[in-house]
């Protein structure tokens, strides 16, 4: 894996290291895209790959409607050809989530902090609950670790394939 800072292209050393938006960044560079302020994984909001604050995060005009910019359009082309990513819309997401469906996870995540949770890829996240739209709260069901989790780490799998 390249060692390199998603926003100054220098090389990141452990100590310095902040994982988020599935890229590495230095806890200097971690800004928000319109004012500049430097961000933690409490106090952000992802939107097209890039951090923002609460003040400047983009919205969504309605469900499926974005603002056609050039930016846009290009998170959508790069959204069509992802792999190993939930085709639901978001805001379809929420609604599922409503029902507290189970997940499966397509990355591997190391818990920041201590109400968060790790897991590897494939575990299956029981009972998931939405707290933003960037987490979520769910119990790892191979460990049985209760607490929040990235939802953009996960997809919705059937339960009626998991075991009781």
């Amino acid at each position: 894996m390249s060692r390199t800072c998603a926003a100054c292209n220098k090389t990141v050393y452990p100590t310095e290291e902040l994982r988020c938006l599935e890229k590495l960044w230095h806890k200097s560079c971690f800004r928000c895209q319109e004012c500049n302020k430097v961000l933690t994984v409490q106090n952000f909001k992802g939107f097209g790959g890039k951090p923002y604050c609460y003040a400047h995060y983009p919205h969504l005009k309605s469900c499926g409607e974005v603002t056609n910019t050039p930016e846009m359009q290009q998170v959508a082309l790069n959204t069509k050809n992802m792999s190993k990513v939930s085709s639901i819309p978001f805001c379809e997401i929420f609604l599922l989530f409503s029902h507290k469906l189970h997940f499966q996870a397509v990355y591997n995540y190391e818990a920041a902090e201590d109400d968060e949770v790790s897991f590897i890829e494939g575990d299956e996240i029981l009972h998931g609950e939405p707290i933003d739209e960037g987490w979520m709260f769910g119990t790892v069901r191979r460990t049985g670790q209760f607490g929040m989790l990235p939802s953009n780490y996960v997809v919705p799998i059937q339960t009626t394939s998991l075991r009781n």
